[in-house]
């Protein structure tokens, strides 16, 4: 017969190997730095004020990430991965349809008006003038326009022959990342709902489909 102690034993959760811990720690580190680089910028993000925001100790980031910079590109790749992952579900649920095209843009236009292209931005500005921030920062930008071009693939494998077809995804980056840039410079301008469908529609004349 098991003892009180026992049953009560029984209902404990499970504890967390030291890899688990470590992981947790990571991921509260990444998020925290995403959640400073958007509401404070590049300059008011600390290593102090991510650890604060994470609820860990400094010696934890530098555990982790030695530096800042690793840290905060590690940040972007962090959440290109968490949009990446969103898009390809949803992605995936139009795969076959005829109106495909538009809906992409549409998702991509979702994407770079959330904090990854305000991140990205942040950091590729103060990039400029520290050589640090660039070389860690490219990494995770090889990991974004392959994510794009791991998109593009799956969901348009009989266009990949065309060879004006990656210049017209890249085109069509460039326009959406423009439109989302104006809404940072000039907010006053609203979110971009009057302009958009304007520009969908050009795009999708780029892509002959209007």
């Amino acid at each position: 017969m098991s003892s009180s102690a026992d049953a009560v034993g029984s209902d404990k959760a499970p504890r967390r190997t030291q890899q688990e811990r470590s992981e947790a720690t990571r991921t509260a580190l990444l998020d925290a730095a995403l959640q400073c680089i958007v509401e404070t910028g590049y300059v008011g993000t600390t290593t102090a004020s991510v650890a604060e925001a994470a609820g860990v100790s400094r010696g934890a980031h530098l555990h982790h990430f030695g530096t800042r910079d690793a840290l905060l590109a590690a940040a972007i790749e962090h959440l290109n991965g968490r949009v990446v992952a969103e898009a390809e579900v949803r992605l995936a649920g139009i795969a076959q349809s005829p109106e495909r095209t538009g809906q992409v843009l549409d998702i991509l236009w979702e994407m770079y008006k959330g904090d990854l292209f305000r991140g990205v931005l942040e950091l590729w500005v103060a990039a400029r003038r520290d050589p640090e921030l660039a070389a860690a920062l490219a990494p995770a930008e090889a990991s974004i326009n392959g994510a794009a071009t791991r998109l593009g693939i799956m969901l348009f494998p009989e266009r990949l022959a065309d060879p004006e077809f990656p210049l017209l995804m890249a085109y069509a980056r460039a326009a959406i990342r423009g439109l989302a840039l104006q809404q940072i410079i000039t907010p006053s301008t609203g979110d971009g709902a009057e302009l958009w469908p304007y520009m969908r529609s050009q795009l999708l004349r780029a892509f002959g489909e209007a």
